[in-house]
């Protein structure tokens, strides 16, 4: 059987669209019968009109989906994995930021402590109040 010019074009679309190589549309764009005829340049719906070529479409798109869906979790858990380690990269460099504030204060409090002991060694800087 001999392929319209349509469906040679709806069935090289979706090619494209599998590879990532989209001419028309989008790059990355979901895989429906939607964005195949849009690839393909032809009007909606226009696929329905070549039964045996919508229902090999139809079946690729439900291919690609049924993959998607089964891939999705071991992707959700990596994605999730890689949000974690960010938040917990952040809380890491804020607990030592406040650990670096906390080091400088308690440096200025010794100093200030030194001081401190210094002018109460000197008793010539001792004044007494009387009431």
């Amino acid at each position: 059987m001999s392929l319209s010019n349509t469906e040679q074009k709806l069935i090289e679309a979706l090619e494209r669209i599998k590879s990532g190589e989209t001419l028309y549309t989008e790059a990355g764009r979901k895989l429906s019968i939607s964005s195949i005829e849009d690839e393909a340049g032809v009007s909606r719906s226009l696929s329905r009109r070549y039964p045996e070529t919508f229902n090999y479409l139809q079946a690729e798109v439900d291919k690609y989906k049924e993959a998607k869906r089964d891939k999705k979790p071991s992707e959700l858990k990596v994605v999730r994995a890689i949000d974690e380690v960010e938040i917990l990269r952040e809380k890491n460099k804020l607990l030592n930021e406040r650990l670096n504030k906390s080091l400088a204060a308690n440096v200025a409090l010794a100093e200030r402590v030194k001081y401190l002991e210094s002018l109460f060694d000197k008793q010539d800087n001792v004044v007494s109040i009387k009431k």
